[in-house]
């Protein structure tokens, strides 16, 4: 009797646990926001040293609210909605995900977290994390995504509805195949014809996993001061690592 209860119980188990990573499997990357605090647009601003943040959110209701199949071409950007209210703003998404070649976790369960906060461990130094981010997912690997950098995290309420959403600055790649070399995909800051950083506002949902960029380093010597928390802006270009984890493998081989 206690043999069979132990087997119902078992299976029970299993049947719950397969419906739960069917779920997963069926959908895309699920993201958890952590802890939040309540700030106008106008701080944002201040924060992320940012001054087009409101536009560019405006941009980014007009793309939620308008049909795909609609041209954006020669758009008044009088006609964005704009946010009057206030947002909520976060120092890092936890990503929650599904992984079945990692037998290391239960189930195949991953989460990785994504950080952008000024202060990272009251060391006095600032972490803002890259992400892969969807393009165009009828194209093969990398030629399907962009790379970026989260430079803010937040969410906010428009006409009864929640947009968790990211700041990002924008890479572009370099030629249209990897680095013959070192078989990895090379990557720099985009910057308009201005010289200014390329940013957008984009969907949470459209960030597939993180990433991980390593500088392209060169034939001069690495400076002996160079320090860590520089790795990334102290290059003017970067290589994708497609070592990081089986994902990254996935998407930038």
């Amino acid at each position: 009797m206690l043999k069979m209860k132990h087997q119902m119980q078992q299976s029970n188990w299993q049947k719950f646990l397969v419906n739960f990573l069917n779920t997963f499997l069926s959908t895309k990357t699920n993201y958890k926001l952590a802890p939040c605090h309540q700030q106008y647009l106008a701080d944002v601003v201040k924060k992320t040293k940012c001054p087009t943040s409101p536009d560019l959110v405006a941009h980014f209701l007009y793309d939620q609210h308008t049909p795909a199949n609609t041209s954006r071409v020669d758009v008044d950007p009088s006609r964005y909605p704009r946010l009057m209210g206030k947002v909520y703003s976060y120092t890092f998404a936890t990503a929650i995900f599904y992984a079945s070649s990692d037998p290391s976790v239960t189930g195949g369960m991953c989460r990785q977290c994504i950080y952008t906060t000024p202060l990272w461990r009251n060391t006095g130094l600032e972490q803002y994390d890259c992400i892969f981010a969807e393009k165009n997912p009828t194209l093969p690997s990398f030629q399907g995504i962009f790379v970026a950098q989260v430079l803010h995290l937040f969410d906010f309420h428009f006409q009864n509805q929640l947009y968790p959403c990211a700041l990002v600055h924008w890479f572009d790649t370099i030629g249209d195949k990897p680095c013959i070399n070192i078989g990895m995909w090379m990557v720099q800051p985009e910057y308009d014809d201005q010289g200014a950083s390329v940013l957008s506002v984009i969907h949470l949902d459209s960030i597939m996993w993180p990433a991980h960029l390593i500088g392209i380093y060169g034939a001069n010597s690495i400076p002996r001061d160079l320090h860590f928390s520089d790795s990334l802006s102290a290059f003017s270009a970067s290589y994708i690592n497609k070592y990081l984890n089986y994902h990254a493998y996935k998407l930038a081989f």
